[in-house]
């Protein structure tokens, strides 16, 4: 079920790219029909049945996966889901542009109403494999939506109220979990751009904050720092720049990875913002992993470095625990 419904009349078939597709209609009373004044008291829902063929090989192997681990998605699992979703959208943007449709939406795994069902079956036969298709993360979000404040969790968000809005970087931190939600709804796309905003964010000021407390740079510069958003160039002429002057041990460390994070994470933000490219649960883990090995591994050097006001300004920002800097050194082998 998606959240939206789409013109048809009846039950409709049609058939693109491979996929052949039924839309059904429900219409349900509005959940607040009563308590709250409406524009529309009813809820309207297209079903969407989509099928395509599979070979035998491939048949025998989603079986064999589905049967070992039937509770989650997984690149095995998910590829023939994937691709019949990407039909439906490919298809709902059509419909958006030929016939002004403002009501479709961009569908992410998360935004289907409910829970997907499956089904695998030879023609004439009874279904060899059906069930659920849950979609990973959602138990996760499940339990956050239905979390309920303890006293002491209330009273610390509203003694925190100001303080949050006035640190120096909120939006970094807000865009940094607004990413974190994204992916784990799987809107891929969302994710990367809100992580890429988290990362602009965090650079910028970084390097303003560091001209002004060491006076490296005269005021009028600064200003033009801060009012130039130019992430490329804030990179390869100040922010990597900058590591060696704060004498931070894992310099070169550092500078491979921020190179490694504008060759693939900035390039895929860019590619959807100017060429409306799709990515996957790859490149938006990616995204996440790699901004915050930057951002934990640049305070873990700040926090050791010679102490000047830029680092004591710093550090203060942050009041998070060290991560394992020799797990995450690791995980970047590859690049030192």
């Amino acid at each position: 079920m998606i959240p939206f419904r789409l013109p048809f009349t009846g039950a409709t078939h049609i058939e693109l790219d491979g996929v052949l597709f039924t839309f059904l209609h429900r219409v349900y009373k509005h959940y607040a029909k009563g308590e709250f004044p409406l524009d529309d008291n009813l809820m309207r829902h297209t079903v969407v049945e989509a099928t395509l063929p599979l070979t035998k090989k491939k048949s025998d192997n989603m079986i064999r996966e589905m049967r070992k681990k039937s509770t989650t998605s997984d690149d095995i699992t998910s590829e023939k889901f994937d691709h019949q979703l990407n039909v439906l959208n490919d298809y709902c943007q059509v419909l958006l542009v030929m016939h002004n449709l403002y009501n479709i939406e961009y569908l992410s795994l998360n935004k289907i109403v409910g829970i997907p069902e499956y089904m695998i079956y030879k023609e004439e036969e009874k279904p060899k494999l059906l069930g659920p298709f849950f979609i990973k993360n959602n138990e996760y979000l499940t339990k956050i939506h239905q979390k309920k404040f303890t006293a002491a969790e209330l009273e610390n968000s509203i003694q925190n109220y100001n303080t949050f809005k006035n640190h120096p970087l909120h939006m970094h931190i807000i865009y940094g979990r607004r990413g974190e939600k994204a992916n784990r709804e799987e809107d891929f796309n969302q994710a990367i751009i809100y992580f890429q905003t988290s990362m602009e964010i965090y650079v910028q000021h970084f390097i303003v904050e560091c001209y002004r407390l060491m006076k490296w740079k005269p005021e009028h510069k600064i200003e033009n720092l801060e009012k130039k958003k130019e992430f490329s160039k804030h990179v390869d002429h100040h922010f990597i720049r900058l590591f060696d002057d704060l004498n931070l041990k894992n310099a070169d460390l550092l500078v491979d990875m921020v190179k490694r994070y504008k060759e693939t994470s900035f390039q895929y933000r860019n590619n959807i913002v100017h060429e409306g490219m799709h990515y996957s649960r790859y490149e938006a883990s990616h995204t996440k992993q790699l901004s915050a090995d930057i951002f934990n591994l640049l305070l873990h050097d700040i926090r050791k470095a010679p102490s000047n006001a830029f680092t004591e300004y710093f550090t203060h920002l942050y009041n998070s625990a060290e991560v394992d800097i020799a797990d995450l050194k690791k995980r970047h082998d590859v690049i030192i």
